[in-house]
């Protein structure tokens, strides 16, 4: 079992999900259903293949729910579907913190409690946010395919080229929120993009809040999962998004 100091607080996770039939490990997320104080909402992006049937599996864990969308609206706003599922629900008092969690098991479940811990911690207090950081430092065990890694980093710097204040690795698939009316008013749009939704909302959230402040930790361990949905055509989709999130990111 994964272990979280302390008792209090919980958190709820957000796992945007899919085809994830073939890459779906029960054991993992059992491992994750284990961490003390987490819920975990799994939103299936009108999947076309039998994703809904392995979610069965975790019909025994009473932390865990599942949405269905009826078709396909892309990682961002099933994220933002999730979350403001949760935040307008009835039991979102029950949470002091949210965030999502990438579905495809890149990140070590210890790694998730430990960035829990990180936020409920004296030294964080001052921040709103931690996000994580696939930096490949000394001690660290982060196995990237170095392709993506490089084009994800050559469209990252054309992206935020001059805008210091975004994070290094503003994709990586693991961010937590403390919960927030300035989170809950950030969500109340549709994000224009889909693979640049992490900076669209960085951008919303310090819009309406100038104190707003995100702290980037790096992971201990993050290893690339085979089966990625990224083609050639999407690729192209991305050039053209990239000029979405510029003009987003015009004037601020």
């Amino acid at each position: 079992m994964v272990l979280v100091n302390g008792s209090s607080g919980s958190i709820c996770l957000i796992v945007p999900c899919f085809n994830e039939e073939l890459r779906f490990k029960l054991e993992y997320w059992k491992a994750v259903l284990s961490i003390p104080g987490i819920y975990l909402v799994f939103v299936d992006d009108g999947s076309q293949d039998q994703t809904s049937k392995v979610f069965n599996q975790l019909s025994s864990h009473e932390n865990c729910e599942i949405i269905t969308l009826e078709r396909n609206f892309g990682k961002a706003n099933a994220i933002r579907h999730g979350m403001k599922q949760i935040m307008e629900g009835t039991r979102v008092d029950e949470y002091d913190v949210f965030g999502f969690l990438d579905a495809d098991g890149a990140f070590n479940p210890s790694e998730i409690a430990r960035f829990f811990n990180l936020l409920k911690s004296e030294s964080l207090s001052t921040f709103a946010s931690i996000w994580s950081s696939r930096v490949q430092l000394s001690g660290r065990n982060i196995e990237r395919n170095k392709y993506r890694h490089y084009i994800g980093r050559l469209i990252s710097s054309i992206i935020t080229f001059k805008r210091r204040y975004i994070a290094y690795d503003t994709q990586s698939g693991l961010k937590l929120f403390r919960k927030s009316e300035v989170l809950q008013s950030a969500l109340s749009e549709p994000f224009l993009t889909r693979w640049f939704f992490d900076i669209e909302l960085f951008s919303r959230l310090t819009k309406m809040d100038p104190k707003f402040r995100v702290y980037e930790e790096p992971l201990d361990y993050w290893v690339d999962i085979k089966g990625s949905k990224i083609n050639w055509r999407q690729w192209l989709k991305i050039l053209l998004e990239i000029k979405k999130i510029r003009r987003v990111l015009n004037g601020f």
